[in-house]
């Protein structure tokens, strides 16, 4: 189970790059994604098409409250209609959305082609990723903190956790462009108000 559908890969599979800014807001912003050169410690996550997305998820995004985004979003097969808390504008080729919330574009498979089949693709690109990093094995201990993460700073590495995930205060993921940094759970992950993930 997961608190917000747009972050986090659970039974509907979403993918959040974890190369990017989020605050509690749901705030996201692009940085070096997970397509840079591999690292020593960890091998990178072939993103695939699915890197073209700050935000990318089968189920739905919903922000509450409004939350500014950097880059584009997609969700598919789910309609834009499951994209709440937005205030759309249909591009003239209906090809995608805009909103104010939203510092590029948002695509639906409802979208006029060729928005569906690069949708799909996106979303394929995705499940194969989780999967490759759901199946990594464990370079950082498990269940760390019994999964209370808040305050720290994580090196490059795979992470898992058989409790959920808690940020209660802001958490620093701390490498280069090129680190990679996996956390695995069978839990929920949680972020507290006014807490920051760099």
């Amino acid at each position: 189970e997961c608190v917000d559908e747009g972050l986090c890969p659970t039974p509907g599979s979403a993918l959040l790059q974890t190369a990017r800014k989020i605050d509690s807001d749901a705030r996201a912003s692009h940085s070096a994604g997970a397509e840079g050169e591999e690292s020593e410690a960890v091998k990178k996550v072939d993103l695939g098409t699915a890197a073209n997305y700050a935000i990318l998820t089968k189920t739905g995004i919903s922000t509450v409250p409004s939350s500014p985004i950097t880059g584009d979003i997609g969700v598919s097969p789910a309609a834009g209609t499951y994209m709440t808390g937005f205030s759309f504008t249909a591009d003239s080729s209906q090809e995608f959305s805009t909103s104010s919330q939203i510092t590029g574009r948002a695509y639906a498979p409802t979208d006029y082609a060729p928005t569906p089949t690069i949708l799909t693709t996106a979303i394929s690109d995705m499940e194969t990723a989780y999967a490759d990093a759901s199946q990594r094995a464990n370079t950082k201990g498990s269940n760390i903190e019994d999964g209370n993460i808040g305050g720290m700073t994580l090196t490059t590495g795979v992470y898992t956790f058989t409790t959920d995930i808690n940020i209660g205060s802001d958490i620093t993921f701390s490498g280069g462009a090129d680190d990679v940094f996996i956390l695995q759970t069978t839990g929920t992950l949680m972020q507290s108000a006014s807490t920051k993930v760099f």
